[in-house]
């Protein structure tokens, strides 16, 4: 059976922390870039801050809200944290989440994030496990009639991300995401996942690692 080839693009980067205010302010004083938003998501026991970049694009602070959380997630954050904070995974939207899901032969999975507001949150997403696994492959999200809740006034001054510095095998990553459109990954060598990212700002480009 043969598939289309859809139109994807970046949603947006996780960085996972140990300490979610601590990586608010880090964010704030070494980039210069606010936070706005975010929660809990109660099935995966994370919760988040979210730092809007322009173009429909943020970066999302994740770290663990409960501990106890018998979740796969849970398990892979507190291993990347254990020697700091850092880039953990890329979230690409695609033109049809149930085309991509079919053609990898992996499952969607429901999303909640709970605000402090009372606002929820959800999207469908796939190919989780294969980004926090060995692989370190990007993973897909479809918003359907939601949307991520960003505030577009926050960090206004940013228009998006120039490129993201990838680990791991370009023609493998490339052959998962399965892009029409190239993505502005930049393989470098390394493990696989985020190495670092660069977000366009006037004539400058803020380099987060």
């Amino acid at each position: 059976m043969s598939y289309t080839i859809l139109q994807v693009r970046i949603d947006h980067i996780i960085y996972a922390t140990g300490d979610l205010a601590r990586a608010v302010r880090h964010f704030e004083q070494d980039y210069g870039l606010a936070a706005s938003g975010g929660g809990i998501h109660p099935r995966l026991g994370t919760c988040n801050a979210l730092v809007p970049v322009g173009n429909r694009q943020y970066v999302e602070l994740m770290a663990v809200a409960d501990p106890s959380a018998d979740t796969y997630l849970v398990e892979a954050l507190s291993d990347k944290v254990a020697t700091g904070d850092r880039l953990f995974a890329v979230c690409v939207e695609a033109d049809d989440l149930d085309v991509t899901a079919a053609r990898l032969g992996i499952a969607i999975t429901l999303g909640e994030r709970r605000g402090s507001t009372g606002r929820v949150v959800r999207w469908r997403m796939a190919g989780l496990a294969s980004t926090i696994g060995p692989d370190g492959n990007p993973f897909f999200i479809d918003w359907g009639d939601s949307d991520p809740d960003l505030d577009t006034s926050v960090n206004a001054d940013v228009d998006g991300v120039a490129w993201v510095d990838m680990g791991g095998e370009e023609s493998s990553v490339r052959q998962w995401v399965g892009e029409d459109d190239p993505l502005p990954f930049r393989f470098r060598g390394g493990p696989p996942g985020p190495l670092a990212i660069g977000l366009r700002r006037g004539d400058e480009t803020v380099v987060i690692t």
